[in-house]
């Protein structure tokens, strides 16, 4: 009972371990981006908007302090509508005015303490609005409700630093406490490496495998669409990837031969909604390509709608890979891990449990203290 319990605590730490391990991975990556939005934003500011009918969300990064603005609407008598973060899934980028902080009204963003901020405002407005359950035009309130909140961005970047320091605190104890001769820090580094390396691709090869194997032919859109109509002339620009079951389909299509965007463009990131993403189709290609792997180039002009003679330039690439040639990259290094880490591992482990020589087999009942064949001593690990 005793191995089994102990067995069960071991499994229990390492969990605990890979999991901290991941937090603070995790919390550097978050304070990293945090920190260079502080250092971006001293002299322009960056904005972040999510819209939809009754919900818009908006986060201002503004000279060291984050500025989250949320105003909802809803008729009197129905629930407030939920925060749907991710309906439609995407953020529009953009940089405003440097001056934007500065035009805040002091009764809507309330008075400031330490950085903080906090206010919330509710209106009522009467309006005529169509009842959904009866179909009946009737009079009643819009109802508004907006929180406005600030945060200093270096509020948010200490407390994300705590996690990864301390884990850096514990590596430095363990590190002096070993002897001189056996420190190596950077001796596990490239085996831990691959094995994160191997576990995205583990994790690619899954998500692409159930992309397959669905039996709705659905797809998921990741991109970036610019739109700059600053100029004389708009422009945009659309990158995209687009997974589905046939495989992934990369595109880059812009209407201008030399796209420069300006510092009032606009930029919709994220994961796509297929209804708001595809407003231009890629371009279509002509061949096959070998064995499903394909790129071609596109340079055309597009009628804007069929009722108009204006056209659209096109001008753009695209590229597709087949689902077999995803899985063949994304299992390679699943694989070599499998080949070159686990099962050394567990034949290592294997011999330790029955008395052999962790290197080359050799049976050790007779001679314990080292290996006669190899000359590896039982306490060490075969390299």
């Amino acid at each position: 009972m005793q191995p089994a319990t102990s067995r069960s605590r071991r499994a229990l730490r390492i969990a605990f371990i890979i999991l901290l391990r991941i937090a603070s991975a995790l919390s550097v990556c978050l304070a990293a981006t945090f920190i260079t939005l502080d250092i971006f934003t001293t002299s322009r500011c960056l904005r972040l908007d999510h819209r939809t009918d009754n919900n818009h969300l908006q986060l201002n990064f503004t000279r060291n302090g984050l500025w989250i603005l949320h105003l909802y609407t809803y008729h009197q008598g129905t629930p407030p509508p939920p925060n749907s973060l991710f309906k439609p899934p995407y953020w529009a980028l953009s940089t405003p005015d440097p001056s934007w902080e500065d035009r805040l009204y002091p009764t809507q963003i309330g008075p400031l303490r330490l950085g903080f901020s906090s206010h919330h405002r509710h209106a009522q407005h009467d309006v005529a609005f169509i009842n959904k359950q009866s179909g009946q035009r009737t009079q009643g309130f819009l109802i508004e409700e907006e929180q406005s909140t600030r945060i200093p961005l270096l509020a948010i970047i200490i407390p994300l630093l705590i996690l990864p320091a301390l884990w850096l605190l514990v590596v430095v104890r363990a590190y002096r406490r070993t002897p001189a001769s056996q420190r190596r820090p950077f001796a596990n580094f490239r085996k831990r490496l691959f094995t994160t390396f191997a576990a995205f691709s583990a994790l690619a090869l899954a998500f692409t495998l159930r992309q397959n194997l669905r039996a709705t032919n659905d797809q998921i859109i990741i991109g970036c669409q610019s739109f700059d109509r600053s100029g004389n002339e708009s422009i945009t620009i659309d990158r995209e990837l687009i997974m589905n079951r046939d495989g992934w389909q990369l595109y880059r299509i812009s209407n201008n031969p030399d796209p420069q965007m300006s510092d009032g463009a606009s930029h919709v990131i994220g994961i796509l909604d297929p209804k708001f993403a595809l407003q231009t189709s890629p371009p279509a290609l002509t061949g096959s390509g070998l064995f499903g792997l394909a790129f071609e180039r596109e340079d055309s002009a597009q009628l804007i709608s069929p009722y108009s003679t204006a056209t659209r330039r096109r001008i753009g690439w695209i590229a597709v890979i087949p689902s077999w040639a995803l899985f063949l990259a994304f299992a390679l290094a699943p694989t070599a891990w499998l080949l070159l880490r686990w099962l050394p591992h567990r034949r290592r482990a294997l011999r330790r449990k029955q008395g052999l020589c962790q290197n080359c087999g050799y049976d050790l009942r007779a001679s314990p203290n080292q290996c006669p064949e190899c000359g590896l001593f039982p306490a060490t690990h075969a390299t």
